[in-house]
């Protein structure tokens, strides 16, 4: 008979080494013991080393009911009670061995009583606690097993195996929630080694309960491409997010294989083996389509997902992403008539009616997408999400916060995350915001819908919340977790930015057109000359969902002029103003200063400018070498004691270009310019000036870090342009050098 020797000699040591190891390299993650958990193991590990086994033991399972993260105190358990009978772990052994050669001939009832021998003779090794359940799961004795893996949990010696064969049990019969409880817990005190395959069973769980954002969420920390068995599931879970049939489930639970072993030392080994996900015919196909479309290659998802309704076409799901893909294409005449057929051979599916709608709504046939959207409140698998999507079509939008309302007083209300989105549908963008921060709370907020719920913070005003939200964003993009290209990270970092910013400074010298610039005409100056202008401003509520008012302080002098101008310091000039702007999709502003003279050429007035602005491509393209980009700029103002008006109009349009490698934040703008200015002061010129040219200015950005896009930039602009009409200051060379901070 093979003999299992227990070596009891490294196990006499005094209890000042062993923290030594816990706090040092053999248990990095364990936190030294402390308190009555110390006095309990120094105790165990001194009656041990006196051969006190029992004391040992008692001592050992008190310091781990105060400590069971601490995984040497149970090694300390298992070992003493070994050290109480070498005999019985030798039956033990033996009976755990005929337990499985029985397993192995499908003589369960052998296997049960010999599992159960091993456990009566040595309870304290968990490898044979976990042998009885497998061997009850076997035989088809769910109810015994899941007790037997009760009887394995316990305070002092908890188990994240046992757990986890107790949730998939719970999971089997049908006890959703109190299997999700147990492995929401074997998670908590799972090691590294244990984590994945638990997750991965937790989400296979979750999948068959037709909850795939519980199961993107417990996959979201395996590795993205790397795990091929968590992709897989990922993909599954994607799938059945677009699916509102519920009879069409993409992953049927299969139950774990959990083995343990156990050497001389009765330390237990265990390895955790996920069911096979296993998925209809057209699975493969449509995850390539999912894939696609979220890349934004809609002609190889709406090609993929064709193929795949040729090998699942009763697949509702993979229809809808067909259409989806097609008008995603713009192909909204193939879109329309491939949702048409899909209704036509499955009658009215709420989901389908809505695509149909929202594409004839985009074809201008209002007619036709009104009696859709008619259709999807009649539908008799219609949901709160179509519902309310179909009111919010139909112009409704009172009774879709209303049919929200009663979605979230229901008892059987779906998930925030649902709820959070159908707020979003109805344009209740406060609602929508609590309903992120209470899926937040409860765990179930995926990281798509986290960078959602940032836009719903700004849309608010609620700008902390909204950076925060961004700045786990950008996390889990950078991590691969979230699939974000290079241009969307850059543009959760650029709202960041801006967010954050709550005062600014700005200078610019120009040689003409002041006014260009944005800070006005200095009163007595000239708009034909060499100007410098300063200015700091204050943002005393920050960005408001694309409003904002600033309180600003400016100077202004000029430097050189025409003849007869004067220069220097008697051109000096400061202003003290608000400005506003009043609009969120609209970027005009309106601005009241006072002018206070500071040189005595300039004279102390109140100025009242208004402003407008659109650019396209001004900003960074993180994703390319060269983009489109235009600027208008359009400012009229009128000083009030001394009457004078004036008005100027610039527009550029070129093609930026990124100069140096990748990354780099140095852009040359070439372009083609149009000015215009009018000055209803001047009198021997033209009071219009109007020409148009050439320019190319050089902007490189600074300021930024890994959440932030960048803050700053300094800009030199050199065009020159022909007269178009009006006074010559019109034609010649524009300069001009400013800086942002």
């Amino acid at each position: 008979m093979r003999k299992y020797p227990v070596s009891l000699h490294f196990l006499g040591r005094s209890l000042a080494a062993f923290t030594l190891l816990v706090a040092t390299g053999a248990g990095a993650a364990e936190r030294p013991l402390s308190g009555q958990a110390y006095r309990f193991a120094d105790e165990a590990y001194k009656a041990f080393a006196q051969g006190q086994y029992d004391t040992a033991a008692a001592k050992a399972r008190a310091a781990i009911r105060l400590r069971p993260d601490v995984a040497r105190l149970r090694d300390l358990l298992e070992k003493a009670e070994l050290a109480r009978g070498t005999a019985q772990a030798q039956l033990a052994f033996d009976a755990s061995a005929a337990s499985y050669q029985a397993l192995a001939r499908r003589d369960f009832a052998q296997a049960i009583e010999q599992a159960r021998k091993a456990v009566d003779y040595l309870p304290a090794v968990p490898a044979f606690h976990i042998a009885l359940i497998n061997a009850l799961v076997a035989a088809g004795e769910l109810a015994q097993a899941e007790q037997a893996a009760s009887d394995t949990i316990k305070p002092e010696t908890p188990s994240s195996e046992a757990l986890l064969l107790r949730g998939a049990i719970r999971q089997q019969r049908g006890a959703v929630e109190p299997a999700q409880a147990d492995f929401d817990q074997a998670l908590s005190i799972a090691s590294p080694a244990t984590q994945r395959g638990i997750r991965l069973v937790a989400a296979d769980a979750a999948l068959a309960n037709r909850d795939p954002q519980r199961a993107l969420r417990l996959l979201e920390p395996l590795p993205g491409g790397a795990d091929q068995e968590a992709a897989t599931r990922r993909a599954l879970a994607t799938i059945m997010l677009g699916r509102s049939d519920p009879s069409h489930a993409a992953l049927a639970f299969s139950f774990p294989l959990v083995s343990c072993t156990s050497g001389p030392d009765l330390v237990s080994a265990c390895d955790i083996n996920p069911g096979t996900a296993s998925a209809d015919p057209g699975f493969l196909l449509a995850d390539q389509a999912y894939r696609a479309f979220a890349d934004k290659n809609y002609a190889l998802a709406s090609s993929k997902a064709g193929a795949a309704i040729q090998l699942s076409p009763h697949d509702l799901s993979y229809r809808r992403l067909h259409v989806q893909a097609l008008s995603a294409q713009g192909l909204l005449a193939e879109a329309e008539q491939a949702a048409s057929t899909s209704l036509a051979e499955f009658g009215n599916d709420a989901d389908m009616l809505l695509a149909r709608a929202d594409i004839r709504k985009r074809r201008g046939d209002t007619a036709a997408a009104n009696a859709d959207y008619a259709a999807v409140l009649s539908a008799p698998d219609k949901t709160n999400r179509t519902e309310i999507a179909a009111l919010v079509g139909l112009g409704r939008k009172e009774e879709a916060r209303e049919r929200l309302a009663a979605a979230v007083r229901s008892p059987e209300k779906g998930s925030e995350l649902e709820l959070a989105y159908l707020a979003l549908q109805a344009g209740d963008n406060q609602d929508a915001l609590d309903l992120f921060g209470r899926a937040e709370a409860q765990g179930t907020l995926t990281d798509a819908a986290r960078h959602d719920a940032a836009y719903a913070a700004a849309r608010q005003g609620r700008n902390e919340q909204a950076i925060g939200y961004f700045n786990r964003t950008v996390d889990a993009a950078q991590s691969g977790h979230l699939a974000m290209d290079a241009q969307q990270i850059y543009d959760a970092r650029r709202e960041a930015a801006d967010l954050e910013r709550r005062w600014g400074a700005r200078a610019t010298l120009s040689h003409r057109g002041v006014a260009a610039a944005g800070v006005g005409v200095p009163h007595g100056g000239t708009i034909d000359g060499t100007d410098i202008a300063a200015e700091a401003y204050w943002r005393p509520f920050g960005l408001q969902n694309g409003t904002l008012v600033e309180i600003y302080g400016r100077l202004n002098e000029t430097l050189i002029g025409g003849s007869g101008v004067r220069t220097g310091s008697a051109t000096a000039q400061a202003a003290l103003g608000a400005r506003v702007k009043p609009f969120s999709e609209i970027n005009a502003i309106l601005a009241l200063e006072r002018l206070v003279a500071l040189g005595n050429a300039t004279n102390g007035d109140w100025l009242a400018r208004a402003g407008f602005s659109s650019d396209a491509g001004l900003d960074l393209h993180a994703d390319q070498s060269s983009w489109l980009s235009t600027h208008v700029y359009a400012e009229a103002g009128h000083y009030f004691q001394h009457p004078q008006s004036y008005a100027t109009l610039e527009g550029q349009l070129g093609r930026s270009y990124r100069l140096g490698a990748s990354g780099s934040t140095l852009v040359l703008f070439p372009h083609v310019v149009m000015g215009a200015d009018y000055d209803s002061s001047l009198i021997e010129h033209d009071k219009k000036a109007i020409g148009s040219g050439l320019g190319t200015s050089m902007r490189y950005w600074f300021r930024q870090d890994y959440y932030d896009a960048p803050r700053s930039y300094a800009d030199l602009s050199l065009q020159y342009r022909w007269r178009l009409a009006g006074d010559k200051r019109a034609e010649g060379w524009f300069i001009r050098f400013s800086v942002s901070y």
